[in-house]
């Protein structure tokens, strides 16, 4: 595990979070003041006063929902300031931040691995198999999967470990 995915594995712990029926997203509302309000229209966060609000697509399917609610979280938890007024470099690396913390915090390696071992073989079924189970999209799982090769590998993609 990277250290980066170490730190939400020991917060899940402390929680007491051990396996992926129980991971809530609202568990990190203890890190970090936020509310969260649904309705149409792009995910996004924005603090205001000491509180942090994060708009979520009401229109959109609940594993879509979980995706964005996860990554507005990652820049809640990671990223000071607004978006608005950074530079494109620094904003590209903010998003990839929060796209991360996404995967690791809604797909965590540790349960990750261990379902893999009763997937299906293809790409396809794993995905299949795998968004049913942590309750996220098909897309999401493919992207969380070569994550997960790059950090076994040491950041060289090899032979696919799915």
């Amino acid at each position: 595990m990277s250290e980066f995915e170490k730190t939400i594995w020991n917060f899940y712990l402390q929680k007491g979070i051990k396996n992926p029926a129980e991971i809530s997203l609202y568990v990190f509302d203890d890190q970090a003041n936020f509310e969260v309000i649904k309705r149409k229209g792009a995910s996004y966060a924005v603090e205001i006063g000491d509180v942090y609000y994060i708009f979520l697509d009401s229109s959109i399917p609940l594993p879509n929902r979980r995706e964005q609610l996860a990554h507005e979280i990652g820049h809640v938890l990671l990223h000071a300031g607004n978006q608005l007024w950074t530079s494109p470099l620094i904003k590209e690396k903010q998003e990839a931040q929060a796209k991360k913390f996404a995967h690791y915090a809604l797909i965590p390696s540790w349960f990750l691995i261990e379902k893999l071992q009763d997937a299906p073989e293809t790409i396809q079924g794993k995905a299949a198999t795998l968004a049913d189970f942590f309750c996220v999209s098909e897309p999401f799982v493919i992207e969380r999967l070569f994550l997960l090769e790059k950090d076994i590998s040491g950041g060289e993609i090899h032979a696919r470990t799915y």
